[in-house]
């Protein structure tokens, strides 16, 4: 249940929204399958990647996952010192330029597409539990759950929103994807083993463009959540009310006591009704 003290501050409201629009155009990573596709096909076609497959874009989203995951630690440490704007530009700058700069690697070699891609991992590393900090700071403490809610959910709808963009844009016509010419298994009964890869060439033209068009929106959209996004002044009588009351009713609560909190051994936490429900939701949306 959502609770508040006075009144839900328009400014904490707003910085929900920055949090949810940034979250938004951080959700790429959604439609690297499809992402896959164009690149992969596209740098094929230029001469510096004949063997390449869609096999190969794993070292891409690795790369991503293993830098965001390496620099979390030292990257949030780091956003916390300099402030909260400054870590949101920072992280969107590294983003949006991350995906502009991959029009002119996607024309070279794989390993600089890796390389200009998977800045999204240290930019994320930037704004993620900065955007949720910042927002939950201006609520009741008792709300931090459904605030990060609301700021995550836009990454969760990234998953339906770049996917159509790069389709329309790249291949509006929905053009065929072709067998691979030099697939050994064709004119086999194992033809099926074969991959398919875009060879239209004025599809291919436009893959690096995908790239600007998507980096554009991206600075865009950063610059829209930058503004909303701020920490409640330090004189913000409500957001001191909230905090002193919220410290003080757990001082006061004299029927808590810690050592009445039961330990669990890993076995009998697999039984208990909490874990259930998270691997239920984790089936559900995985």
């Amino acid at each position: 249940m959502f609770t508040f003290t006075k009144s839900v501050p328009a400014r904490g409201l707003a910085c929900v929204l920055g949090g949810f629009i940034l979250c938004l155009s951080f959700a790429s990573d959604f439609s690297y399958p499809n992402i896959n596709t164009y690149l992969i096909s596209y740098m094929r076609s230029t001469g510096y990647n004949p063997g390449l497959t869609y096999a190969d874009f794993i070292f891409l989203s690795s790369t991503k996952t293993l830098l965001q995951g390496a620099s979390m630690p030292f990257i949030g440490a780091l956003a916390r010192k300099i402030g909260t704007r400054p870590s949101i530009a920072i992280g969107s700058a590294i983003y949006s330029i991350g995906f502009l700069t991959t029009y002119f690697t996607s024309k070279l070699w794989f390993p600089l597409a890796i390389l200009s891609l998977s800045c999204h991992g240290i930019a994320f590393s930037f704004v993620y539990a900065t955007a949720i900090g910042a927002a939950q700071k201006w609520f009741n403490p008792e709300n931090k759950g459904l605030i990060a809610s609301l700021v995550i959910s836009g990454y969760g709808f990234g998953s339906l929103f770049w996917v159509p963009i790069q389709t329309v844009f790249v291949n509006p016509q929905n053009v065929k994807a072709e067998i691979d010419n030099d697939c050994p298994y064709i004119d086999t009964d194992h033809e099926e083993k074969c991959e398919f890869y875009f060879v239209n060439e004025d599809l291919l033209q436009r893959v690096p463009w995908m790239f600007v068009l998507l980096g554009g929106i991206y600075v865009v959209m950063g610059i829209l959540a930058f503004f909303p996004i701020s920490d409640p002044p330090e004189d913000n009588i409500n957001f001191k009310t909230l905090i002193d009351q919220h410290s003080d009713e757990k001082k006061n609560n004299k029927d808590f006591e810690w050592n009445k909190v039961p330990s669990l051994r890993p076995q009998e936490v697999l039984k208990t009704a909490v874990f259930s429900r998270f691997g239920l939701d984790s089936s559900a949306f995985p």
